[in-house]
């Protein structure tokens, strides 16, 4: 299989509606779970719109800008995978929520804890991979350097 499934970019600025749209069904999906977990009632009011759309616009501006700007946009196989084992994932708990005594809120706050630190762990592991030296081991290089 090759690495590489899609290579996007660089955009006009035509296509920046469609990111935003695209930030905006994410950031809205999850304020329906988060409201919907906790039992408020899901109303749509201005300040919530406003909320939302500032919430979609920062990082729609942002991914158009580094892959207009900066460079294509490369989507890999194995960021698929864990992106589609991230959501099996999120629907299990989902599921046994109930046997562990958690609510729909915190599904998804322990979800997204666990997507920051799998993010955090991936860019470790690549570095690790790569042969690329970690700023830890670059610290314990320089101070077993000093002290020799």
């Amino acid at each position: 299989m090759h690495p590489t499934l899609v290579t996007m970019g660089p955009w006009r600025l035509v296509h920046l509606p469609l990111v935003f749209a695209f930030f905006l069904a994410i950031v809205g999906l999850w304020t329906w779970l988060e409201r919907r977990g906790e039992g408020r009632p899901i109303r749509l009011t201005w300040a919530l719109a406003l909320e939302l759309t500032v919430q979609a616009a920062l990082p729609a501006i942002a991914t158009w800008v580094l892959v207009s700007r900066v460079g294509p946009l490369q989507i890999r196989s194995y960021g698929v995978m864990m992106l589609a084992a991230f959501a099996a994932a999120l629907t299990w708990m989902y599921i046994d929520r109930a046997r562990y005594d958690f609510t729909r809120g915190q599904v998804l706050q322990v979800a997204l804890l666990g997507f920051a630190g799998a993010s955090r762990a991936g860019a470790w592991a690549t570095r690790c991979s790569t042969g690329r030296s970690t700023p830890m081991t670059s610290a314990a290089r320089s101070t077993s350097g000093a002290a020799a």
